[in-house]
C-alpha cells in the first residue's frame, strides 16, 4: 500500500480502495478523505445480464451518495484473467492474464467502453472531483483511444444538454512493464497515474501471485517497486508476518531476531531488508492470522465458517500458536501510525495468544458453528508442504 504524503500541508490524505457498498460504508465510518480506487467489476459480476447505461448510472449514483465533495477515482472495467463476466463467452486463450484484460478487453467491446465513459461523465456533474482511471495501460495508444471516446461523448452530451465536468481528469494504471518503458509519453497524455504493484510485479517477475511455489519470485519483485518510489514523496506501508520467525520462542517483539523457515517467510524478510536499506519514509507492519470482512472469503475464519456450514469436517492445528488480528483493528492502527508520521517496524496484532484450534472454537461460539466438525490435530498430521512456525505470534 502506498500513501502519497503532502509535505507542504503536513497532512496525509488517506483514501479508500473500494469495490462494494460495504467497502464504501466502512470508508465513511472511518472518515476517509476520498476514494483512491473504485473497482466496478463487482457490479458487473453480480448481474446475470450486462447492465444498461441507465442501470449503471443509477447503481453508481446511489452507491456514491455522500461522497459528492470528495475525490473519487473510478476505474474502467478491468475484466479478464480470473475475472470473467458470465454473459460473455469465455475463451481462456483470449481472456487469460496475458490476453484481453483491462483496456484491451474494452477496446474489443467498444459499446461497453462508451457506456462506462458516458456514465462517468454524467456522474461528474454531481461528483465534481470524480476522476477516470484506465486499467492495464501498455501503450500510449490505449490512452488516445479513450480520449477519442471522451471527445465524442462530450459532444453528444452537450447536444442532449446533459451536464458534466468538462475538465474531468483522466489517469493511467501503471501495471505492465511496457507502461514503464512508455512512461514519459504516457505522462504527457494523462493528468495522473496510479501504480498497480500487484500486477506490475506479477508481469515483471513472470510469477502468478496466487501460486505459493512462486512466492519468493513475487516477493523479490517488491525491490523493483522500491526503486520506482525511492526518489518520490511516497510513504511505503508494507505488511509483513510472524512467518519471518522460526516459532521456537514466540510471541516475538519488533527487536527479536528473525529466522524464517519457509520461502514465504524468507521472501517477506528479504522485502523488509530491501525497504530498510533503500527508503527513509516507510512503515513495516508485522501482523498475523488476519480475520474479518474479505470479499474473496479466503481468510481462516471464512474458511472455517464455509467448511462447517457445508457439513464437512475441518482439521485445525492445535500446536500453531498465534495472535489473531481483526482487520478493522489493523486498519485503524495503520491509519494512526500514518497520521502520526511514524516510521520503522511495528507489530500490530490482537491481544489474545491462542492456538489455531482455540481460535476456531471462539469463532464457533460467535457464529454458532457445530464444534463436532472441528477436529484438533498436530501440524505434522496436515502434511503441509511449507513449514510453519509453531510457537509464534507477535507482541
Amino acid at each position: 500500500m502506498c500513501i502519497r504524503d503532502s509535505y507542504k500541508e503536513k497532512r496525509l490524505l488517506v483514501k479508500a480502495n473500494v469495490a462494494s457498498l460495504t467497502d464504501l460504508e466502512l470508508a465513511k465510518k472511518y472518515h476517509f478523505d476520498g476514494i483512491g480506487l473504485f473497482r466496478i467489476e463487482q457490479i458487473y459480476m453480480a448481474n446475470n445480464n450486462l447492465p444498461s447505461q441507465g442501470e449503471l448510472y443509477k447503481i453508481l449514483a446511489k452507491m456514491l451518495t455522500g461522497w459528492e465533495d470528495k475525490e473519487i477515482i473510478i476505474r474502467l472495467l478491468d475484466i479478464g484473467g480470473d475475472k470473467i463476466l458470465p454473459y460473455f463467452e469465455k475463451d481462456n486463450l483470449e481472456y487469460n492474464v496475458l490476453g484481453l484484460r483491462g483496456i484491451r478487453f474494452l477496446k474489443e467491446h467498444p459499446q461497453l467502453l462508451e457506456d462506462q465513459l458516458t456514465v462517468f461523465l454524467r456522474l461528474s456533474a454531481i461528483f465534481k472531483k470524480l476522476k477516470i482511471l484506465i486499467p492495464l495501460v501498455s501503450l500510449p495508444e490505449d490512452i488516445k483511444i479513450v480520449k477519442n471516446f471522451l471527445k465524442k461523448i462530450k459532444t453528444k452530451l452537450k447536444k442532449e444538454q446533459l451536464p458534466f465536468n468538462e475538465k474531468i481528469s483522466l489517469g493511467a494504471m501503471i501495471e505492465t512493464p511496457a507502461s514503464l518503458f512508455f512512461l514519459a509519453e504516457i505522462l504527457k497524455q494523462v493528468d495522473f497515474i496510479n501504480i498497480g504493484t500487484n500486477d506490475l510485479i506479477q508481469y515483471i517477475m513472470v510469477a502468478d501471485r496466487e501460486k505459493v511455489k512462486l512466492t519468493n519470485y513475487y516477493e523479490a519483485g517488491h525491490k523493483l517497486v522500491i526503486d520506482i518510489i525511492k526518489n518520490s514523496d511516497i510513504k511505503l506501508v508494507f505488511y509483513s508476518s510472524d512467518y519471518i520467525f522460526d516459532g521456537k520462542n514466540g510471541p516475538y517483539s519488533e527487536n527479536d531476531t528473525p529466522n524464517p523457515l519457509s520461502n514465504y517467510g524468507k521472501a517477506k524478510l528479504e522485502s523488509e531488508h530491501n525497504i530498510i536499506n533503500n527508503l527513509n519514509d516507510y512503515l513495516i507492519i508485522r501482523t498475523t492470522v488476519v480475520y474479518g470482512y474479505e470479499r474473496n472469503r479466503k481468510n481462516f475464519v471464512y474458511r472455517l465458517i464455509d467448511t462447517v456450514n457445508s457439513g464437512k469436517i475441518i482439521k485445525v492445528p492445535k500446536d500453531q500458536i498465534g495472535t489473531p488480528t481483526y482487520v478493522e483493528d489493523l486498519s485503524i492502527a495503520t491509519l494512526k501510525l500514518i497520521i502520526n508520521n511514524k516510521n520503522g517496524i511495528y507489530n500490530v496484532v490482537g491481544p489474545e495468544l491462542v492456538s489455531r484450534y482455540q481460535f476456531s472454537l471462539i469463532a464457533a461460539d460467535i457464529f454458532n458453528l457445530d464444534k463436532n466438525l472441528i477436529k484438533p490435530v498436530l501440524t505434522s498430521e496436515l502434511n503441509q508442504k511449507a513449514p510453519r512456525p509453531l510457537k509464534a505470534g507477535l507482541k
